[in-house]
Protein backbone atom coordinates (compact mmCIF):
# COMPACT_ATOMS: atom_id res chain seq x y z
CA UNK A 1 0.00 0.00 0.00
CA UNK A 2 1.48 3.31 -1.04
CA UNK A 3 0.35 5.23 2.05
CA UNK A 4 1.48 2.76 4.70
CA UNK A 5 4.64 1.84 2.82
CA UNK A 6 5.69 5.51 2.76
CA UNK A 7 6.14 5.41 -0.99
CA UNK A 8 4.33 7.26 -3.70
CA UNK A 9 2.88 6.66 -7.12
CA UNK A 10 2.77 8.75 -10.24
CA UNK A 11 -0.65 8.85 -11.87
CA UNK A 12 -1.40 10.80 -15.02
CA UNK A 13 -5.08 11.74 -14.76
CA UNK A 14 -5.00 14.35 -17.54
CA UNK A 15 -6.43 11.88 -20.05
CA UNK A 16 -9.52 11.46 -17.85
CA UNK A 17 -10.74 15.04 -18.21
CA UNK A 18 -10.20 18.58 -17.05
CA UNK A 19 -12.22 18.43 -13.82
CA UNK A 20 -9.80 16.95 -11.27
CA UNK A 21 -12.46 16.63 -8.55
CA UNK A 22 -14.78 14.66 -10.84
CA UNK A 23 -11.90 12.41 -11.89
CA UNK A 24 -10.59 11.74 -8.38
CA UNK A 25 -13.89 11.44 -6.54
CA UNK A 26 -17.23 9.93 -7.50
CA UNK A 27 -20.43 8.79 -5.83
CA UNK A 28 -19.23 5.24 -5.22
CA UNK A 29 -18.39 4.46 -1.61
CA UNK A 30 -15.26 2.34 -1.35
CA UNK A 31 -13.05 1.53 1.57
CA UNK A 32 -9.51 0.26 1.49
CA UNK A 33 -8.24 -1.41 4.63
CA UNK A 34 -5.00 -3.09 5.48
CA UNK A 35 -5.00 -6.01 7.87
CA UNK A 36 -2.50 -8.50 9.17
CA UNK A 37 -2.59 -11.74 7.16
CA UNK A 38 -3.27 -13.64 10.39
CA UNK A 39 -6.59 -11.78 10.72
CA UNK A 40 -7.79 -12.22 7.13
CA UNK A 41 -10.27 -15.02 7.84
CA UNK A 42 -11.74 -13.20 10.84
CA UNK A 43 -12.17 -9.94 8.93
CA UNK A 44 -13.66 -11.74 5.92
CA UNK A 45 -16.17 -13.49 8.17
CA UNK A 46 -17.15 -10.21 9.85
CA UNK A 47 -17.77 -8.52 6.49
CA UNK A 48 -19.87 -11.44 5.23
CA UNK A 49 -22.07 -11.30 8.35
Amino acid sequence: MAFVGHCGIDANIRILGDDALAVLFNEEIWVVIQINADNRDTVTTLFRE
